[in-house]
């Protein structure tokens, strides 16, 4: 069996699959937002931690959905 993970690291989340590629199907999916800094001139910032974090967190969804 061949496991792929897929990362989608967007501005709001960050999203991960892990698909089985010989049967095409996928196994296990996570997510976790980001959190977002506003201020009153409209400039939006993230902390690179907030990234590292939301990762972790939804990789170990997607892994312990796939089991």
């Amino acid at each position: 069996m061949a496991l792929y993970a897929s990362i989608d690291c967007g501005t709001q989340s960050t999203k991960v699959i892990i698909v089985d590629s010989q049967k095409a199907h996928i196994l296990g999916e996570g997510g976790s937002p980001h959190p977002i800094i506003s201020d009153s001139n409209g400039r939006h910032e993230q902390l690179t931690h907030w990234w590292t974090e939301a990762l972790e967190s939804a990789f170990s969804q997607a892994i312990e959905q796939a089991g």
